[in-house]
């Protein structure tokens, strides 16, 4: 899975164990980022600035986000009653920020923020967007996503974390993104779309 626009990182099974390998799309120079317990149902991982991976897993009746230090030290952050979707940390970010959506009814977005080493999380955001593609920090702070508003059309909002507001920044007019990512300067995106097909097709019989 893509984390970066700068990096790819790769989970595979090693043994008991899932190995975490980043590799740096520019160079193509792979690096050990070390092994966490095995889940198939891991949703979301992310490698934040000092090296410790974050991960979340829905079929843990705790529902924490782990972290695995560069040290060995592993912690856990509390959430509230959500289902997370994804994590995001950047070279700008301060703490990790992370999305879900609250249970049981799973109707509400709520947009989190993590202070580094802080053992709970802030919501900074309880919102009714249809879904969110990306996430990042910008330079001064604040927090760009980008939002599904509907199936052929995104766009570009920015929340502060200070002041808690949002505004819509610009649209997006590609149908069906499923994920966005950004490189570290925050200048460059990458977008993955899905692409369909009709699968009933006329041809003339002879």
């Amino acid at each position: 899975r893509t984390v970066k626009a700068d990096a790819m990182v790769v989970i595979h099974r090693d043994g008991p164990s899932a190995r975490i390998t980043s590799f740096d799309l520019a160079s193509g120079r792979s690096t050990e980022l070390g092994t966490i317990p095995d889940t198939a149902a891991m949703v979301a991982l992310e490698v934040l600035r000092d090296g410790s991976l974050a991960w979340f897993d829905p079929s843990d009746s705790t529902a924490v986000i782990r972290v695995r230090e560069v040290s060995g030290v592993r912690r856990t952050i509390a959430l509230p009653n959500i289902s997370t979707e994804l994590l995001e940390d950047s070279y700008f970010g301060n703490g990790i920020v992370g999305w879900g959506w609250t249970k049981p009814g799973y109707d509400t977005l709520v947009v989190f923020h993590v202070p580094p080493g802080a053992s709970s999380a802030r919501v900074l955001l309880r919102t009714v967007q249809e879904n969110v593609k990306g996430m990042h920090w910008l330079p001064d702070g604040t927090i760009e996503i980008i939002f599904g508003e509907t199936s052929h059309s995104s766009a570009i909002y920015q929340l502060d974390p200070r002041s808690l507001a949002l505004r819509r920044v610009a649209p997006i007019r590609l149908a069906d993104i499923t994920a966005a990512s950004f490189s570290i300067d925050g200048l460059r995106m990458n977008m993955r779309t899905n692409e369909t097909h009709r699968d009933l097709w006329v041809a003339k019989v002879f």
